[in-house]
């Protein structure tokens, strides 16, 4: 019998999936720079050892004084159009 075999990097709905976490919460985890990715041509990708990483670690905690960085609907990497 083979071993699965190991993705190098999830999609931004699978990496929230394998965390437990919903969408939303992934895009404002990324966009504060608590969780790493990376662009593969228009693709937001979440490298393995980081899914790994925050669950080993536990997700990590929003300050208290959160403010939003971006402004509307937009998610990270998304240009605006105009």
């Amino acid at each position: 019998m083979t071993d699965p075999v190991r993705p190098l990097a999830y999609s931004l709905s699978d990496a929230a999936t394998a965390l437990s976490i919903g969408l939303t919460t992934l895009n404002r985890l990324m966009s504060h720079d608590m969780i790493r990715y990376t662009r593969i041509g228009r693709a937001l990708r979440i490298p393995a050892g980081e899914v790994e990483r925050v669950l080993a670690e536990g997700l990590p905690k929003v300050p208290r004084d959160y403010v939003r960085r971006t402004q509307g609907p937009t998610r990270v990497g998304k240009k605006k159009k105009g």
